[in-house]
């Protein structure tokens, strides 16, 4: 998971203002997707990973 770690991370960045809202919609914990972020949490466990993806892929426009 190691080469999807980056990308997740970046995402995350661009959605950090979002959040709160992510934490509320997935489930996951604000702490956990800051520490996520941050990689402070260099693999998070498969459900919070997917948790994670699926929202990002569904709230967060394409970039160019």
């Amino acid at each position: 998971m190691t080469t999807v770690m980056p990308t997740l991370r970046a995402d995350l960045q661009r959605a950090r203002g979002r959040w709160p809202q992510m934490a509320t919609d997935t489930g996951v914990s604000h702490s956990t997707i800051s520490r996520v972020a941050r990689g402070r949490i260099p693999t998070p466990q498969i459900d919070t990973y997917l948790a994670l993806r699926s929202w990002l892929d569904e709230h967060l426009p394409e970039q160019a």
